[in-house]
């Protein structure tokens, strides 16, 4: 009886591992004629949100991006939007196009993937804040279309967590406990109708970007643009990012910034307990179309954050806000 038992118990089959759902999607893309050393595309997610994202073609040195959100009408055929005082756009696909289908594998059911390339004709009319970017076209070479159908999907095995929750509470502490190589700095402030953050990042002993981003909005525009320093690793002193560090641990104490030209004069930072975090000085930043811009002073909230975790870095920077995702 007993042999029976077990082999009962030992015949019981595993418990399937609960499906996902993938909600439909849509998304477009098309590559803009260059303008002014800078490159142009036009996106959306979905079939209103519609944005122009520009940035210069030559990023070896100190670089530009810009964003122009706004509210539209996208869909197989074309796309439409207007950007209010800056321009607007009416694209239609034209001609052949170009279909691909990409089935779903683990997915019960589901229609594919549908892919779809061409040219679009029509008109795209659009000045920049400040008039730093001008374009008039009637002709793009290639957008694309992708459409996803809601499908019921088994999970891959990234997926899947193993092990119990014992043991992510275990790896959650050991992260939580450890001080991270990787350093980010944050700060942002609501001054001149406009919001002004700067992040920047530390690997080491070397800054791998610092961006100040400036983010306003027209009626039913929102614009966000952004400067970067220099990645020239040759840089001598005085012209490269100078990112100094006091104090360890995932809040360290102090810090202090100065950077070459698009940025000027430098700042420090100040963690004190019982008081909020200070970050004084004359740092400012030159940004396109917007003029040269504070980068410190006292209505500038700020943060240092040194986590192992990716979860708990993103938590510490959102005490100020996450200023590499505004807009």
């Amino acid at each position: 009886m007993l042999s029976c038992t077990l082999l009962s118990a030992g015949s019981e089959p595993a418990a399937a591992a609960p499906s996902v759902v993938r909600p439909e999607s849509f998304s477009f893309e098309a590559q803009l004629p260059s303008s002014d050393g800078y490159s142009l595309y036009l996106r959306s997610e979905g079939h209103r949100k519609i944005w122009l994202d520009i940035g210069t073609e030559d990023i070896e040195k100190s670089y530009v991006t810009m964003t122009y959100t706004t509210t539209g009408r996208v869909d197989r055929n074309g796309i439409e939007a207007d950007f209010g005082q800056f321009g607007r756009v009416d694209l239609r696909f034209s001609g052949s196009s170009q279909r691909e289908l990409f089935p779903f594998p683990n997915c019960k059911g589901a229609k594919p993937e549908v892919q779809q390339y061409g040219a679009l004709r029509g008109r795209v009319e659009f000045k920049s804040l400040g008039g730093v970017v001008e374009l008039d076209a009637s002709r793009v070479e290639e957008g694309h279309t992708r459409h996803a159908p809601r499908r019921t999907c088994a999970p891959k095995p990234s997926q899947v967590t193993s092990g119990g929750p014992e043991i992510a509470m275990r790896s959650g502490r050991r992260e939580a406990e450890s001080e991270s190589f990787v350093k980010t700095f944050v700060a942002r402030a609501r001054l001149m109708e406009r919001t002004i953050d700067l992040y920047a990042v530390k690997i080491e002993s070397r800054v791998i970007d610092l961006a100040a981003t400036s983010t306003r909005r027209f009626g039913p525009v929102l614009v966000s643009t952004s400067v970067h320093a220099s990645e020239d690793e040759t840089a001598g002193p005085g012209q490269a990012v100078e990112l100094s560090i006091a104090g360890s641990g995932p809040r360290p104490r102090g810090a202090s910034l100065s950077a070459a030209a698009p940025f000027s004069g430098s700042a420090t930072y100040r963690k004190r307990p019982g008081a909020a975090p200070s970050w004084l000085g004359s740092l400012a930043a030159e940004i396109p179309g917007e003029g040269t811009l504070p980068l410190a002073g006292p209505g500038f909230r700020a943060a240092l954050c040194s986590y192992s975790s990716n979860k708990l870095e993103r938590a510490c920077e959102r005490t100020v806000a996450p200023p590499h995702l505004v807009g």
